[in-house]
């Protein structure tokens, strides 16, 4: 998007792109740059119902500075809610929150959609790697982590040997605790999101998955955090987090050594 016009550069613009109102196709939160390969990556998802029930149709960007690089689909069972993402040299991560979406109401405007969701606590934590361009695999990989109840925001991720490593920040899952970090007035309580900082291990192999605590210091109402640009995707030490605690009323900026266990 051109800073001046705010008109966004057409080179640029995703498929069915839109110039306002209501969309059936979700945009990606967090976009993010690959500094080896110099390319922005981003995603689009929908959900279309089809005889054997729901499905999260999921396609995959990545622009240079001249022209799209390369553009990756992929369909996932179910009504998969997706925020954000990470990647490695061979695949783009995703990661189901479990939330049951009202998309009924969203559709009519009623409200935004942090607003209607309802929480699926009892659901378990997913995992998908999607293979990048020029992975030899074709289809995605779904983990299950077993792990229930919470928000992820990831923090780095990266190919080692037969492994991902797979670093994040998680916390509780609650919808009005999430979106009440953004919503700055009287009308909604605001809650501290206790959060923890973990890594994921998976094999290759056999797909297991091990979790590994970081460090759980970390009790925050917004937690945005950050790493080197030059450590994107790759093998890194340190990780910054903010944190804002409600009791004491102070805010933190922690540094995090991601190479040890809590």
């Amino acid at each position: 998007m051109n800073p001046d016009t705010c008109v966004v550069d057409p080179n640029y613009k995703l498929d069915e792109d839109y110039d306002g109102g209501c969309s059936l196709k979700q945009r990606c939160m967090h976009p993010l740059i690959d500094y080896k390969k110099n390319t922005l990556i981003t995603f689009t998802f929908k959900y279309s119902l089809t005889l054997t029930g729901f499905k999260t149709v999921v396609t995959f960007y990545e622009f240079s500075e001249e022209k799209t690089v390369s553009k990756i689909k992929h369909t996932i069972d179910g009504m998969v809610y997706l925020h954000g993402f990470l990647y490695t040299d061979k695949y783009y991560i995703l990661f189901n929150i479990p939330m049951r979406p009202n998309m009924i109401g969203y559709a009519f405007g009623k409200n935004a959609i942090m607003r209607n969701v309802d929480d699926k606590v009892s659901d378990n934590f997913m995992i998908y790697l999607i293979p990048r361009d020029g992975n030899p695999m074709k289809t995605h990989i779904t983990l299950n982590t077993n792990d229930h109840g919470f928000v992820y925001h990831g923090i780095n991720s990266y190919d080692e040997d037969n492994t991902i490593i797979i670093d994040v920040f998680l916390s509780q899952l609650n919808a009005e605790r999430e979106s009440s970090q953004f919503e700055v007035n009287d009308q909604y309580n605001v809650y501290c999101n206790n959060g923890e900082v973990c890594r994921y291990v998976i094999n290759l192999d056999d797909n297991k998955v091990t979790k590994k605590g970081i460090a759980n210091i970390v009790g925050s109402t917004i937690d945005f955090r950050t790493i080197g640009k030059d450590y994107n995707g790759v093998k890194y030490n340190y990780s910054f987090i903010c944190s804002h605690d409600m009791e004491t009323k102070t805010c933190s900026l922690y540094k995090i050594d991601m190479n040890k266990s809590e």
